[in-house]
This record gives C-alpha cells, sequence and structure tokens, in this order.
C-alpha cells in the first residue's frame, strides 16, 4: 500500500503508501532510526517460534490510549519524567500491540532513573525482532557502558543478517508500481495490478506475460487489491484514484471502485463504486458466495459488497486506524483485519464486534500489508517494520486469538517494500519489491530513483495445519 504524507515522528520504518495514515503524534507512530534488513538463518528457532496466552484479554481503548499518549507528549516537553514514564507506561498497557512504543518505554524509564527497567523494555523490542539503534540517541548515552546493554545491542545487531528462504517464482520485463497478485487455480494464471500503469498484467501457467487490462480501459484507476472469484469465474480490482496513477483525469483523483472482470474474455461483469465521503478502498477478501470485502484505510472501516451491488459498512472506527489486509475464517464467520498502525483483529460478522489480538512473545503484529489464511494459521507481509518480514501466526481453536508465531522470512535482499501475496500450491508468491518508496508523496518518481523489473518470490509454507 502507499504511503501518505509524513504525518509525524513515529513508525519503525518509512512508512507505507497512501493508504496507511499515521495520526500526529500518535502511539503508533514510533519512528525507527534504520531501515536495515534483517535477520535470520541465524536466529535461534526457539526465539523464533513462541506460544501466546490461549484467551483474548479485554480489548484495550485504542481512543484512550491515543489520548493517554498525548498526555505524555506534554509531560515529556515540561521534563516531568516521572509523569513522563507514568503515562507512557499506560499508552503500553492500552495498545494492542505495544511493540512500536517499546523504544519510547525504554527512554521513559531511563529518564525516570530505572537502568533495569530501561534494559528490560529495550530487550522486549529486539525479541519482537524490530532493528532500532539507540545508539546514535543521547538519551541513552548512560546504558552505552553497561555491559548488560552491549549484549542487548550485540543481539540487535544480528538482526541485520537476513533471513532467505524463498526462491524467485518470476519477475517481470519491466519496472514498475506493483501493488496486488491473484491466482487463477482452474488456469494456473497469475494477475497483478499495476498502479502507476493503471492496467492489469497476467502470466500464463508456462510463463508468458501480457496485459489483461490495458492501462485505463473501462476506467482503471490505479490497481491495488486483487482476488479471483473462481466459480463465478472472475477477477475483481480494487481501482483507486492515487496520484500515482500515470495520466489519471483529475476528476478521478481520490475515487475508489471495484471492477469485475471476466477471466475469460475480460469484459467488465460489475462495479460497484464507494459511497460519498472521503474513503480509500485498498484490499480485498472475497466470500464462497461472491460477497467482497474491501478495506477502507481512509474511512477507518471494512465493507461488505454483497453480490448485487450493495455496499454495506461491516464496522467504522472501533479502534481501527489504517486497515488494509484482510482474510476470511474457514467458516467466513469471522474477519481478520491487518491494521497497519494498531495490529490485527478478529471481527465476528454476525454482530460485528472487534476484538484485538495480542501477538504472541518475540513477535509483532504491527506494519502487516497482505494477509492470507490457509487451515488454521495467518499468513503476513510486514512493510510497516524494520525490518521487513512475512509472519506465520497460528490461531487458537476458536479462531479468535494467535497462539504461536514464526518469522518465516526477514529483510530478503530483493525487497522493496514487499505487499501482497496469493497463495499457489504449498506456496506464498509475493510481491518484493513493489517500488513505493521511489515515489513520493505526489506520486512521482524520486530524483534519480529507477524502477528494476518486479520479482514475486515463492515462500514454501507446507501443508495446511
Amino acid at each position: 500500500m502507499l504511503i501518505a504524507p509524513l504525518l509525524v515522528t513515529l513508525a519503525l520504518a518509512p512508512p507505507p503508501h497512501l493508504p496507511h495514515q499515521v495520526p500526529a503524534d500518535s502511539p503508533g507512530d514510533e519512528q525507527a532510526d534504520a531501515v536495515a534488513q534483517v535477520p535470520s538463518a541465524q536466529v535461534p528457532a526457539d526465539s523464533r517460534r513462541e506460544s501466546a496466552p490461549a484467551t483474548i484479554p479485554s480489548p484495550p481503548q485504542v481512543s484512550s490510549a491515543e489520548q493517554t499518549f498525548q498526555q505524555a507528549l506534554a509531560a515529556e516537553q515540561s521534563g516531568d519524567w516521572a509523569r513522563y514514564r507514568e503515562l507512557v507506561e499506560l499508552t503500553v498497557d492500552g495498545m494492542p500491540d505495544p511493540t512500536r512504543l517499546l523504544y519510547r518505554l525504554a527512554g521513559a524509564r531511563l529518564r525516570a532513573g530505572d537502568r533495569d527497567g530501561a534494559i528490560e523494555a529495550f530487550r522486549r523490542q529486539i525479541d519482537a525482532g524490530i532493528l532500532r539503534d539507540p545508539r546514535p540517541d543521547p538519551v541513552f548515552a548512560p546504558l552505552l557502558s553497561d555491559p548488560r546493554f552491549a549484549t542487548e545491542l550485540s543481539r540487535l545487531d544480528a538482526l541485520s543478517e537476513p533471513l532467505t528462504v524463498s526462491s524467485e517464482a518470476f519477475r517481470l520485463p519491466d519496472g514498475d508500481l506493483i501493488e496486488g497478485i491473484a491466482f487463477d487455480q482452474q488456469t494456473g494464471a497469475v494477475y497483478l495490478s499495476s498502479v502507476r500503469g493503471r492496467k492489469i498484467l497476467r502470466r500464463s501457467k508456462e510463463g508468458a506475460i501480457d496485459t489483461f487490462v490495458p492501462t485505463g480501459a473501462q476506467g482503471l484507476r490505479g490497481a491495488l487489491g486483487l482476488a479471483v472469484d473462481p466459480e463465478r469465474r472472475l477477477l475483481w480490482v480494487v481501482s483507486v484514484g492515487l496520484p500515482h496513477a500515470a495520466e489519471l483525469p483529475a476528476e478521478q483523483r481520490g475515487r475508489s471502485s471495484l471492477i469485475a472482470f471476466d477471466l475469460e474474455s475480460g469484459a467488465v461483469r460489475s462495479r460497484v463504486d464507494a459511497p460519498a465521503g472521503e474513503h480509500l478502498w485498498n484490499d480485498l477478501a472475497l466470500a464462497r458466495d461472491g460477497t467482497v470485502y474491501a478495506s477502507d484505510p481512509v474511512g477507518k472501516a471494512v465493507h461488505r459488497i454483497r453480490p448485487n451491488g450493495t455496499v454495506e459498512t461491516v464496522i467504522q472506527g472501533n479502534g481501527l486506524r489504517s486497515p488494509g489486509g484482510l482474510a476470511l475464517s474457514g467458516g467466513e464467520t469471522l474477519l481478520y483485519v491487518a491494521d497497519w498502525i494498531v495490529g490485527l483483529a478478529v471481527v465476528d460478522l454476525a454482530s460485528g464486534e472487534i476484538a484485538w489480538m495480542p501477538p504472541p512473545a518475540r513477535s509483532t503484529t504491527l506494519g502487516i500489508d497482505g494477509l492470507l489464511r490457509r487451515g488454521t494459521s495467518l499468513y503476513a507481509i510486514h512493510n510497516g517494520v524494520t525490518p521487513a518480514r512475512v509472519s506465520r501466526f497460528d490461531l487458537s481453536s476458536d479462531g479468535r486469538a494467535l497462539a504461536r508465531a514464526e518469522t518465516l522470512e526477514r529483510a530478503h535482499p530483493l525487497y522493496d517494500e514487499p505487499t501482497l501475496g496469493v497463495l499457489v500450491g504449498n506456496q506464498l508468491w509475493y510481491v518484493a519489491n513493489s517500488h513505493w518508496p521511489r515515489f513520493d508523496d505526489q506520486g512521482q518518481l524520486r530524483q534519480g530513483a529507477t524502477l528494476e523489473p518486479t520479482v514475486v518470490l515463492s515462500l514454501p509454507i507446507g501443508t495446511s495445519r
């Protein structure tokens, strides 16, 4: 997904693209110092997979935590370090996944005179696999001579070694701004969405690449999420008027639609426009009856588009800040929502109730763009933490909590903001180098930037769990 203007000073990695907006001075907005690529093979297996509580605690009140964080910033400005530490601790306790705040928590504890607590908070950050180096920060200067802190810094440095398991599935002949990917099991064709080119590319089972939907055809704007409906032989495409979309008419800017293309002819079979108001549809999930669920990070909502074209809002607000990747449970009674800022949530589709799923130990649910489910596991592509990674989260027996987590891949040398993926047999195929960071907030290629051919990686995930 794409990034919005830098709204603040927080995020553990350079913010992604436009759909994900980090509220200024919010607890989801902690900034990282480095964009290093991270580890792995050198990370012990037991540190890559950990258990979590079997049940979900009461959902944290995200809005309340954000208000507390504002008070913490005021205390920091006034130099009231005891009060600052107290309020940061409360904010951490109120967030579903406080990983982005652990660096700040370490600093708050240190300023309040708690060296042991500062090192413990920093240790938690490293356990979650987050690379943010405190050595350039004068706040942490008092710890640099502490042997315990030196041990943690060695662990931090170890996060710079890539964990690479995947192989290259294929690459496109040209560079582009590619976001989404979908797979047609019947024909073996793979579809890719071009934001910049406003088109859909197709790769045949034999490896031939052609254009399935030409540039701007049928009113296509920048193309984001994709999904194949195998029963109805449709390709659903999220079409959004982003500034990155080349030669987009001015009146199409900021508009969102879902378009269903016939997989055989390429003809449009259905088109649904977002309702009036501020919306930016992003990713989607497809139900067996043909219902489509669409995330809306600008509207802080998830919508349901019925087969007859009716648009319903499943949930809006309730702690959502930047919803992106979506996945349905096997029985399609639950919808998993990856909020790039807050973490992973589960929505009961019958009641509309939302609950946040705390991350298992030594993991994070932040910065997830692509989200898929297979069996009783969720597969997440993170591009909003440093380093970028692919994680597997095993679900609890009722599907409402995360039981275990494992980092499958991290800091692959080919990464340039990985985005979305699709399951192909026992492989997860995903876009490794979308090239979002090479564009500015106005959608223009940055000075001196070039676009290498898009690479799709194939990551083995084994049989269904």
